[in-house]
């Protein structure tokens, strides 16, 4: 099923968001010191730059996984009703691009990574076993990759970690280990910020936690 939400950011504003490098400031100072095309400054000023700000990436991104909840279900073929708790999602890094478009990532004033792609994660709580719902997804033209779902029965889930200096959320069953990265590492150090979004894993984590003790008391 498609990503249905109603967006007021076009694809290309959400492009530009990424790939704005700063006001032409030699332009500029060329044309202030000949008088040429003053005019044309208040134009350039703001040229090729997104209308987006951090925050509106941050609700967009909000907005599309929370619409992807009633897919969750469907993919993992397992009624609402039936679940212990709400489903929840959390954004890891994404490990497929959409066909046409280029992996691209911006360091927010807050010190955050912002992604034009991340893996939707999906945590469904049924009542004999956690399932696990993924998916790739660029922001920029809503595309969305290939559905994963996982089960792992209750008795076999362990326990549950989320590790904010390795920037990962891991979940053990049995002698296996399931790992969603929350940040990627590039040779730009990207691995040194945290990816915008990936504190919901803490919430996913204590989720998890209460449900495992309430299950072994």
């Amino acid at each position: 099923m498609d990503i249905q939400i109603v967006s007021e950011h076009n694809e290309g504003n959400v492009a530009k968001f990424f790939t704005y490098n700063g006001r032409p400031w030699l332009l500029i100072l060329v044309l202030l010191c000949t008088g040429f095309g003053i005019i044309l400054i208040p134009f350039i000023w703001n040229w090729g730059k997104s209308t987006l700000s951090e925050t509106d990436m941050d609700n967009l991104w909000r907005e599309i996984g929370a619409s992807r909840e009633d897919e969750a279900y469907r993919v993992a073929n397992y009624d609402k009703d039936d679940a212990l708790r709400d489903a929840i999602f959390f954004f890891a890094y994404a490990d497929e691009t959409a066909p046409g478009k280029e992996y691209r990532y911006k360091l927010g004033l807050d010190k955050r990574i912002r992604r034009n792609h991340v893996k939707l994660v999906y945590m469904i709580f049924g009542r004999d076993q956690l399932i696990v719902f993924d998916e790739n997804i660029c922001c920029e033209n809503l595309w969305d990759g290939r559905d994963s779902v996982s089960e792992y029965y209750w008795k076999d889930v362990s326990s549950v970690n989320f590790d904010e200096r390795e920037n990962t959320f891991e979940i053990a069953v049995g002698p296996k280990r399931v790992e969603y990265p929350l940040t990627g590492q590039t040779k730009e150090g990207e691995g040194d910020y945290e990816i915008s979004g990936s504190d919901r894993a803490q919430e996913v984590a204590n989720a998890i936690r209460l449900i495992l003790r309430e299950k072994k008391a």
